[in-house]
């Protein structure tokens, strides 16, 4: 089945009685898709246990030269996992299991377009009571919102940077200016500087180690 999740998933907040229309057949789709790749996925592994009870029985059975005539069972595990043909069963049964899954993910996301229609229409209806002369364009608000939001996560980006490196700037200072004074302290004045510059030292240390 052809399937388009992302279009499928998508609201159309102008076309809202659309939407709704094409919601229960939108899910009955989804649903057989999942019902499908779940009957998938069990007949790959049941053809995955058929293939590794055959490789089996023959190697237990003598027909495998290599093995010969009676192997152990390490020696049988060995063999039909090693085989080409348990291979390509394996690997076709975690493609089935691999589609089941997201098959299985689209359903719940056609479950949340539900909901979200309905909170959708409610705070439509809401609206258009507050002021039904003039409609709103939800799509041109949503956009400008989410342009609105994207600013404001760029200015506090830019903040906390800016922030940031004002802060370093000025340990640095500290720590360059205590470290200087210990350079240059007497013997009288050496184990105060020598505070001070171990306290600016941590103090640049913790900060570079939060950036």
């Amino acid at each position: 089945m052809e399937l388009n999740y992302k279009e499928d998933v998508a609201i159309s907040s102008d076309d809202l009685d659309v939407e709704w229309l094409r919601q229960p057949s939108l899910y009955m789709k989804y649903a057989e898709e999942l019902a499908y790749c779940n009957d998938q996925l069990k007949r790959a592994e049941q053809r995955l246990k058929l293939v590794r009870s055959d490789l089996i029985l023959d190697a237990k059975e003598g027909k495998v030269e290599s093995l010969g005539a009676k192997p152990s069972d390490a020696a049988c595990e060995a063999y039909y996992r090693s085989h080409v043909d348990h291979q390509d069963a394996k690997e076709d049964y975690f493609k089935a299991a691999q589609a089941a899954e997201m098959a299985y993910l689209a359903l719940q996301g056609i479950s949340a377009k539900k909901t979200a229609l309905e909170n959708l229409v409610k705070l439509l209806t809401s609206s258009y009571f507050a002021s039904p002369k003039e409609p709103r364009n939800l799509s041109a608000e949503f956009k400008r919102s989410t342009d609105s939001r994207k600013q404001d996560l760029e200015t506090q980006a830019r903040t906390r940077i800016k922030d940031g490196l004002n802060a370093s700037r000025k340990d640095d200072y500290v720590y360059s200016s205590a470290k200087e004074a210990f350079e240059n302290a007497s013997i009288a004045d050496l184990p105060e500087a020598a505070a001070n510059l171990l306290n600016a030292s941590r103090t640049t240390r913790t900060r570079r180690a939060s950036q």
